[in-house]
């Protein structure tokens, strides 16, 4: 749905709720957010039903397998964000 994000475009997000932080992966295009889609071509918005934790699954099956180092805004414990998919601050550097 959304990856790389302007300044203007993550300020925005922060506005309206739809983000907590002006230190996003978003802004240095090293996260993405995505949904699933159900049987019927509709996208899921539930971020704690069964169709994000499969997709949480098949999209960390598929980092691991390419030995690519991610996280999934779903497993966090303070601000949980389930459509949020990144590249870790640690494994790539803050200005990477």
């Amino acid at each position: 749905v959304e990856g790389l994000r302007s300044i203007t475009r993550q300020k925005q997000m922060v506005a309206q709720g739809s983000s907590k932080t002006m230190n996003s992966r978003h802004l240095t295009g090293h996260a993405v957010d995505i949904y699933p889609i159900d049987e019927n071509g509709k996208v899921v918005g539930d971020w704690r039903g069964t169709y994000f934790k499969d997709m949480a699954a098949a999209v960390k099956k598929a980092a691991e397998e390419l030995n690519i180092p991610i996280e999934w805004g779903g497993d966090w414990k303070t601000i949980v964000d389930g459509p949020h998919f990144q590249l870790p601050w640690n494994a790539y550097g803050r200005d990477s």
